[in-house]
């Protein structure tokens, strides 16, 4: 396999990865029932799920995200708002995270994948 080829499966893992995210998305009562939940193929630009919880632990929005919670319109007083990189990563019940501050939580696989992808092509460039 000639070196340029390499290169180009190497780019192409890494943009598949971060193509586009899928969340799960409800509003206020929907939101308690997990069979009214509707995953979404978010837009390539919004890279984050979210996940409004109000202050009694109880979640009422789920949708895809553009911006961490800090940045995020819309989060009533006294409400916590989540933030997650993987697919469907917002649409488990239990609530984290301190009340009125935003969480983000990571996804190994975001960087893992094309790190490991990039390792195995090394020998190929040397």
């Amino acid at each position: 396999m000639n070196n340029s080829l390499a290169f180009a499966i190497l780019l192409l893992s890494c943009v598949t990865v971060a193509w586009a995210i899928q969340c799960q998305t409800c509003d206020m009562e929907a939101c308690q029932d997990s069979t009214r939940w509707v995953v979404e193929t978010c837009p390539p630009q919004f890279s984050l799920c979210y996940r409004f919880t109000t202050a009694h632990g109880k979640v009422f929005r789920r949708g895809c995200a553009i911006t961490d919670c800090e940045r995020m319109p819309g989060l009533p007083q006294g409400s916590t708002c989540n933030t997650c990189d993987s697919d469907r990563c917002n649409g488990y019940t239990s609530s984290r995270g301190s009340q009125g501050i935003g969480v983000v939580w990571n996804s190994a696989s975001f960087v893992f994948v094309p790190l490991s992808i990039f390792t195995a092509f090394i020998p190929l460039f040397a």
